[in-house]
């Protein structure tokens, strides 16, 4: 879940309701996440999964908080265990949502700023090879995107810190967190009581998992994460997407900047823009993590 920046003001990002929504919909992303890996990693016996990210319960003040750049690691880690026990992170795993697949008409004034794009030896400007088809929204030519701070700084900080061998960036292509966050704003204005304890069901969850016998909250909460109020579940199919950032930082896969059109004040936030087909799916995630997995 990308890391909010930038000075510490009580508008935009730091308001309470903006940090709720905002943090209540990367807590439910993440959810999805580790609901995901519990289904199709539990057969891994020399690692598990952590959580790192930062993920507060409840809004914190901004008169309280400070923001350390050392609290910006990924939202995950596959951690191995060692013989006293004790864990070390061996990769670490950011997750993002988005609803759809993004298209030029998603940046910030609707089109892709030539400032942004990288130079040729030249000193020339290189076009953007997808301008048109993007312009278009053309489906199989939609974009993921990533922060660039916790590309250039925060995700390679974090790597160096832990040791961990890279970072697998994961964005989940559903509106799932966004219906979840919903049905948890209903109950909290029925009930805040019942709110905060599905708020911090969630958090329990985020931090420990399922487990064989999770709690009655816990239960509650994968219950309608997965099926709503229905009989089949609505959570078939995760959306998943995935790249490495060894692979976006190293320029090895296409990417450009652009500039998000979502952001409550001042600079809008700058996102390398890198093209679905490059990503990996869901059978190529479970292979790298056996893969890790494997080696230890």
């Amino acid at each position: 879940m990308p890391k909010a920046r930038g000075a510490a003001s009580e508008q935009g990002m730091y308001a309470d309701a903006t940090m709720r929504r905002n943090l209540s919909h990367g807590n439910i992303a993440e959810a999805m996440f580790r609901l995901w890996f519990e289904r199709h990693c539990a057969h891994l016996r020399r690692t598990h999964l952590v959580q790192l990210g930062y993920n507060p319960l409840g809004t914190v003040p901004v008169a309280s908080k400070s923001w350390l750049p050392e609290n910006s690691d990924p939202d995950f880690g596959l951690a191995t265990t060692g013989a006293e026990g004790d864990s070390k992170v061996v990769l670490g795993i950011s997750v993002n949502a988005q609803q759809a697949l993004y298209y030029i008409g998603s940046t910030a004034g609707g089109y892709c700023s030539i400032d942004l794009l990288e130079q040729t030896a030249q000193g020339r400007r290189r076009p953007c090879p997808n301008i048109f088809d993007c312009h278009d929204g053309l489906a199989d030519k939609g974009r993921l995107w990533y922060n660039e701070w916790n590309i250039k700084n925060d995700y390679p900080r974090f790597e160096s810190k832990a040791g961990a061998r890279d970072t697998v960036l994961v964005t989940l292509l559903t509106k799932r967190p966004a219906q979840v966050a919903a049905w948890l704003k209903r109950l909290r204005d029925g009930n805040v009581a019942d709110g905060d304890r599905m708020e911090q069901a969630i958090w329990v969850y985020l931090r420990q998992g399922a487990g064989p016998a999770p709690s009655q909250d816990v239960a509650e909460f994968l219950r309608y994460l997965e099926y709503s109020n229905r009989r089949q579940p609505v959570l078939a199919d995760f959306g998943l997407r995935w790249t490495l950032l060894s692979e976006v930082a190293g320029g090895r896969i296409e990417r450009w900047l652009t500039a998000s059109a979502m952001f409550d004040r001042g600079t809008p936030p700058k996102k390398y823009c890198v093209p679905e087909s490059a990503s990996g799916q869901e059978a190529g995630l479970v292979q790298l993590l056996e893969r890790v997995d494997s080696s230890g």
